[in-house]
């Protein structure tokens, strides 16, 4: 994700999430936000966040994109489309750079990545259950390896609004669930998702194929 070209748009995303941190402090749930990397299907996650009831929560969709064409574009796009569906006043659209993500995750009640067609890693995943957040994620790539259903978030089928409309909801209802999910999600980052368990990872790999390799010689 590239640096935000537009300085208003910049500060107006970080004094949001400067805000939700504090509410979060002082327990006011009306002040929750949910997040959602730009890397995903974006249009989605607007008309998900349209079919939650009127008001409910009190919560702002936060959507993160990048590149040098994200606000020429597709965030005017998703102005246009909010604003359809009535639900403009509630959306901040802005860019993060990758090492605003981590801050950016953490200020968040929950953090949404709708993909709709592939996803390699996961990144905004796994830099969320490094943050402590429950993650909304749909069941494309390697999302259902980072994301695990009922423990560390909720996957559902992708380009499917009324089902992440009904997974944002039930995580924002219930406490209990997505401080449970989350709290999961950043012991099992730690474990699983360090540099040095991915370099073992890639060593083993690179062993693995020599071997075969050997064998395979005449």
């Amino acid at each position: 994700m590239a640096e935000c070209r537009s300085p208003v748009a910049r500060q107006r995303l970080h004094d949001h999430a400067r805000q939700a941190g504090r509410s979060r402090i002082l327990g006011r749930r009306r002040h929750e936000d949910i997040d959602l990397d730009g890397q995903g299907r974006q249009r989605d996650a607007v008309a998900a966040f349209a079919r939650l009831r009127t008001g409910t929560h009190g919560v702002r969709l936060v959507l993160l994109g990048g590149g040098a064409g994200y606000e020429r574009t597709e965030a005017r796009e998703l102005r246009r489309l909010a604003a359809a569906l009535g639900v403009d006043e509630r959306i901040t659209i802005g860019s993060a750079r990758p090492d605003e993500m981590p801050a950016a995750m953490a200020s968040a009640a929950l953090v949404v990545v709708a993909t709709r067609l592939y996803e390699g890693f996961g990144l905004p995943a796994a830099e969320a259950a490094a943050a402590g957040r429950a993650v909304v994620a749909t069941r494309v790539g390697a999302l259902s390896e980072v994301v695990v259903d009922r423990s560390t978030g909720l996957l559902i089928p992708p380009a499917e609004p009324d089902a992440l409309a009904g997974a944002i909801a039930e995580l924002l209802e219930n406490d209990a669930l997505r401080e449970r999910l989350g709290s999961t999600a950043r012991v099992r980052a730690r474990a699983e998702f360090t540099l040095e368990r991915s370099v073992g990872a890639y060593a083993d790999a690179y062993r693995a194929v020599l071997r075969l390799d050997r064998v395979a010689a005449p």
